[in-house]
């Protein structure tokens, strides 16, 4: 008789029964880039043809809008409004551009005239 709380009594494996084999560790994953990070080096890649940009000058208040003209100009398909947004907070927060925004010098559109 069993008591209670103690559940099945164990029984002996079958003598023909094959040993299990260990499991193998699951395979790393591949890395995905996702694509909004896709889109957003390609529109890095994009505004550093702009000299301003790409020398991290101090840029006009309101930049946002001439990267998005830009961006409905030549069709960044994806380029979406929180990818241009992080991408501005990245470039703004470089070490390079606050050295050169403690300057105190002009700030520049992306056609390099002064704001």
């Amino acid at each position: 008789m069993q008591r209670a709380g103690q559940g099945k009594p164990k029984s002996k494996p079958p003598a023909n029964a094959k040993p299990k084999k260990p499991r193998k560790p699951p395979a790393p994953k591949k890395q995905v880039t996702p694509p909004s990070q896709l889109k957003l080096r390609e529109l890095n890649d994009r505004l550093n043809a702009f000299r301003v940009w790409f020398d991290f000058h101090p840029l006009a208040i309101g930049i946002e809008k001439d990267i998005f003209r830009l961006v409905n100009e030549e069709q960044f398909p994806g380029a979406s409004k929180k990818v241009v947004q992080k991408l501005l907070r990245m470039h703004v927060n470089h070490g390079v551009y606050l050295q050169n925004i403690q300057g105190g010098t002009d700030r520049y559109h992306l056609d390099g005239s002064p704001d």
